[in-house]
Protein backbone atom coordinates (compact mmCIF):
# COMPACT_ATOMS: atom_id res chain seq x y z
CA UNK A 1 0.00 0.00 0.00
CA UNK A 2 0.79 3.73 -0.43
CA UNK A 3 3.12 5.45 2.80
CA UNK A 4 1.19 6.33 5.68
CA UNK A 5 2.14 9.72 7.23
CA UNK A 6 5.27 7.87 8.80
CA UNK A 7 6.33 7.77 5.29
CA UNK A 8 6.33 3.99 5.41
CA UNK A 9 4.48 1.03 4.57
CA UNK A 10 4.85 -0.46 8.17
CA UNK A 11 1.23 -1.63 8.78
CA UNK A 12 1.25 -1.45 13.03
CA UNK A 13 -1.99 -2.74 13.57
CA UNK A 14 -2.55 -0.03 16.37
CA UNK A 15 -6.44 -0.06 16.61
CA UNK A 16 -6.73 -3.72 14.66
CA UNK A 17 -5.93 -5.54 16.72
CA UNK A 18 -3.53 -3.36 19.28
CA UNK A 19 -6.49 -2.19 21.33
CA UNK A 20 -7.88 -5.76 21.61
CA UNK A 21 -4.65 -6.69 22.94
CA UNK A 22 -4.73 -3.76 25.27
CA UNK A 23 -7.59 -4.65 26.96
CA UNK A 24 -6.91 -8.11 27.34
CA UNK A 25 -3.93 -7.36 29.03
CA UNK A 26 -5.77 -4.38 31.46
CA UNK A 27 -8.27 -7.21 31.66
CA UNK A 28 -5.78 -9.45 33.72
CA UNK A 29 -3.83 -6.66 35.54
CA UNK A 30 -7.76 -5.91 36.97
CA UNK A 31 -7.54 -9.90 37.83
CA UNK A 32 -4.64 -10.40 39.10
CA UNK A 33 -5.34 -7.22 41.60
CA UNK A 34 -8.91 -8.67 42.32
CA UNK A 35 -6.79 -11.93 44.06
CA UNK A 36 -8.22 -15.43 43.74
CA UNK A 37 -11.27 -16.50 41.87
CA UNK A 38 -13.45 -19.10 42.68
CA UNK A 39 -12.94 -20.23 38.87
CA UNK A 40 -9.73 -20.55 37.16
CA UNK A 41 -9.35 -17.07 34.15
CA UNK A 42 -7.08 -17.53 31.48
CA UNK A 43 -5.90 -14.70 29.16
CA UNK A 44 -4.63 -15.09 26.00
CA UNK A 45 -3.44 -13.15 22.55
CA UNK A 46 -3.91 -15.38 19.71
CA UNK A 47 -1.36 -15.37 16.38
CA UNK A 48 -2.36 -15.68 12.97
CA UNK A 49 -5.66 -14.48 13.03
CA UNK A 50 -5.47 -13.56 9.44
CA UNK A 51 -4.08 -16.47 8.39
CA UNK A 52 -7.44 -18.45 9.04
CA UNK A 53 -7.54 -18.61 12.91
CA UNK A 54 -4.57 -20.43 13.15
CA UNK A 55 -3.38 -19.55 16.50
CA UNK A 56 -6.90 -19.96 17.99
CA UNK A 57 -7.75 -23.13 15.90
CA UNK A 58 -4.31 -24.82 17.26
CA UNK A 59 -5.95 -23.97 21.11
CA UNK A 60 -9.09 -25.51 20.00
CA UNK A 61 -7.76 -28.65 19.32
CA UNK A 62 -4.90 -28.11 22.41
CA UNK A 63 -6.11 -26.15 24.98
CA UNK A 64 -5.09 -25.69 28.91
CA UNK A 65 -8.42 -25.96 30.28
CA UNK A 66 -10.75 -28.11 29.33
CA UNK A 67 -13.33 -26.67 26.98
CA UNK A 68 -16.37 -28.52 28.42
CA UNK A 69 -15.29 -27.34 31.64
CA UNK A 70 -15.29 -23.74 30.29
CA UNK A 71 -17.54 -21.59 31.31
CA UNK A 72 -17.38 -18.87 28.41
CA UNK A 73 -14.94 -16.90 26.11
CA UNK A 74 -14.96 -13.33 25.87
CA UNK A 75 -13.30 -11.65 22.75
CA UNK A 76 -12.26 -8.04 21.77
CA UNK A 77 -10.97 -7.46 18.08
CA UNK A 78 -10.90 -3.52 16.87
CA UNK A 79 -11.97 -1.54 20.00
CA UNK A 80 -13.61 1.39 18.78
CA UNK A 81 -11.86 5.00 18.88
CA UNK A 82 -14.03 7.66 18.64
CA UNK A 83 -15.14 8.27 22.30
CA UNK A 84 -17.87 7.24 24.77
CA UNK A 85 -21.26 6.00 22.89
CA UNK A 86 -24.89 5.27 24.46
CA UNK A 87 -24.62 1.67 23.67
CA UNK A 88 -22.27 -1.26 22.48
CA UNK A 89 -22.20 -3.05 19.58
CA UNK A 90 -22.44 -6.89 20.21
CA UNK A 91 -21.15 -9.33 17.04
CA UNK A 92 -23.70 -12.66 17.01
CA UNK A 93 -26.74 -11.36 19.12
CA UNK A 94 -28.78 -13.57 19.95
CA UNK A 95 -26.77 -16.87 20.10
CA UNK A 96 -26.41 -17.36 23.98
CA UNK A 97 -27.39 -15.93 27.79
CA UNK A 98 -24.25 -13.84 27.45
CA UNK A 99 -26.14 -11.28 25.67
CA UNK A 100 -28.39 -11.24 28.92
CA UNK A 101 -25.38 -10.93 31.12
CA UNK A 102 -23.97 -8.20 28.94
CA UNK A 103 -27.26 -5.96 28.37
CA UNK A 104 -27.24 -6.22 32.42
CA UNK A 105 -23.61 -4.46 32.61
CA UNK A 106 -24.14 -2.54 29.93
CA UNK A 107 -27.33 -0.92 32.34
CA UNK A 108 -25.04 0.04 34.84
CA UNK A 109 -22.59 2.29 33.02
CA UNK A 110 -26.68 3.50 31.73
CA UNK A 111 -25.71 2.06 28.00
CA UNK A 112 -27.33 -0.40 26.05
CA UNK A 113 -26.58 -3.19 23.75
CA UNK A 114 -27.26 -2.69 19.93
CA UNK A 115 -26.97 -6.02 17.44
CA UNK A 116 -24.58 -6.10 14.77
CA UNK A 117 -25.56 -3.91 12.20
CA UNK A 118 -23.62 -6.16 9.22
CA UNK A 119 -24.31 -9.61 9.68
CA UNK A 120 -24.31 -10.20 6.35
CA UNK A 121 -20.47 -9.88 6.90
CA UNK A 122 -20.38 -13.05 8.85
CA UNK A 123 -18.01 -11.36 11.49
CA UNK A 124 -19.09 -13.73 14.26
CA UNK A 125 -17.50 -16.19 12.13
CA UNK A 126 -14.52 -14.77 11.24
CA UNK A 127 -12.91 -13.85 14.98
CA UNK A 128 -10.78 -16.05 17.40
CA UNK A 129 -13.91 -17.15 19.94
CA UNK A 130 -15.06 -18.84 16.83
CA UNK A 131 -12.66 -22.18 17.17
CA UNK A 132 -14.24 -22.12 21.13
CA UNK A 133 -17.84 -21.76 19.54
CA UNK A 134 -17.05 -24.98 17.55
CA UNK A 135 -16.55 -26.63 20.59
CA UNK A 136 -19.62 -25.54 22.45
CA UNK A 137 -17.61 -22.62 24.65
CA UNK A 138 -20.66 -20.05 25.25
CA UNK A 139 -18.78 -16.77 23.74
CA UNK A 140 -19.15 -13.45 23.54
CA UNK A 141 -17.04 -10.75 20.88
CA UNK A 142 -16.71 -7.49 20.98
CA UNK A 143 -15.47 -5.90 17.81
CA UNK A 144 -16.15 -2.46 16.75
CA UNK A 145 -16.15 -2.80 13.27
CA UNK A 146 -19.42 -4.87 13.42
CA UNK A 147 -21.18 -1.25 12.70
CA UNK A 148 -20.93 2.10 14.41
CA UNK A 149 -21.80 2.96 17.87
CA UNK A 150 -24.37 5.65 18.88
CA UNK A 151 -21.70 7.83 19.85
CA UNK A 152 -22.59 10.42 22.92
CA UNK A 153 -21.13 13.33 20.26
CA UNK A 154 -22.69 12.84 16.74
CA UNK A 155 -25.15 9.97 17.96
CA UNK A 156 -25.13 6.69 15.14
CA UNK A 157 -24.18 8.65 11.98
CA UNK A 158 -20.99 9.67 13.92
CA UNK A 159 -20.15 6.19 14.24
CA UNK A 160 -20.58 5.01 11.08
CA UNK A 161 -18.71 7.78 10.14
CA UNK A 162 -15.50 6.01 11.80
CA UNK A 163 -16.56 2.68 10.78
CA UNK A 164 -16.25 3.56 7.33
CA UNK A 165 -13.35 5.40 7.57
CA UNK A 166 -11.41 3.28 8.69
CA UNK A 167 -12.44 0.45 7.04
CA UNK A 168 -12.02 2.05 3.97
CA UNK A 169 -8.72 3.83 4.83
CA UNK A 170 -7.01 2.12 7.44
CA UNK A 171 -8.00 -1.83 7.89
CA UNK A 172 -4.69 -4.08 7.29
CA UNK A 173 -2.95 -0.87 6.27
CA UNK A 174 -0.37 1.61 7.19
CA UNK A 175 -2.80 4.06 8.35
CA UNK A 176 -3.34 1.60 11.19
CA UNK A 177 -1.33 3.28 13.71
CA UNK A 178 -2.08 5.68 16.65
CA UNK A 179 -3.07 9.30 16.65
CA UNK A 180 -3.27 11.67 19.09
CA UNK A 181 -6.60 12.40 18.23
CA UNK A 182 -7.94 9.03 19.30
CA UNK A 183 -10.58 9.55 22.20
CA UNK A 184 -10.02 5.90 24.25
CA UNK A 185 -13.23 6.43 26.89
CA UNK A 186 -15.60 4.66 25.27
CA UNK A 187 -13.14 1.08 24.21
CA UNK A 188 -12.46 1.44 28.25
CA UNK A 189 -16.27 1.05 28.57
CA UNK A 190 -16.44 -1.94 26.82
CA UNK A 191 -13.18 -3.26 28.57
CA UNK A 192 -14.84 -2.42 31.86
CA UNK A 193 -18.14 -4.19 30.83
CA UNK A 194 -15.95 -7.53 30.41
CA UNK A 195 -14.36 -7.04 33.88
CA UNK A 196 -17.92 -6.98 35.15
CA UNK A 197 -19.18 -10.10 33.31
CA UNK A 198 -15.64 -11.89 33.57
CA UNK A 199 -16.12 -11.33 37.30
CA UNK A 200 -19.84 -12.38 37.86
CA UNK A 201 -18.89 -15.87 36.06
CA UNK A 202 -15.52 -16.19 38.04
CA UNK A 203 -17.01 -16.00 41.44
CA UNK A 204 -20.11 -17.83 41.17
CA UNK A 205 -21.20 -21.07 39.64
CA UNK A 206 -23.36 -19.16 36.63
CA UNK A 207 -23.11 -21.57 33.54
CA UNK A 208 -24.10 -19.58 30.65
CA UNK A 209 -26.23 -21.64 27.84
CA UNK A 210 -26.21 -21.77 24.11
CA UNK A 211 -29.62 -19.99 22.87
CA UNK A 212 -32.70 -22.63 21.55
CA UNK A 213 -32.05 -22.73 18.06
CA UNK A 214 -27.93 -21.94 17.92
CA UNK A 215 -26.13 -24.51 15.78
CA UNK A 216 -23.81 -24.72 19.11
CA UNK A 217 -26.00 -25.58 21.58
CA UNK A 218 -26.05 -29.19 20.51
CA UNK A 219 -22.23 -29.55 21.17
CA UNK A 220 -22.45 -27.80 24.32
CA UNK A 221 -25.16 -30.33 25.04
CA UNK A 222 -22.96 -33.51 24.13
Amino acid sequence: GAPDAHGDKIRRGAADDGTGVAGVLELARAFKALGPTDRTTVFAAWTAEERGLLGSELYGLHPTVALPKMAANFTMDTLQTAGPSHDVVLIGYGQNQLDEMLAKAAAGQDRTVTPDAHPERGLFYRADHFPLAKHGVPVLLLMGLGGGPDLVKGGRPAGEAWVNAFTANCYHKACDAWRPDWDLTGAAQDVDLLYVMGKEIATSRIWPQWKAGSEFKPVRDQ
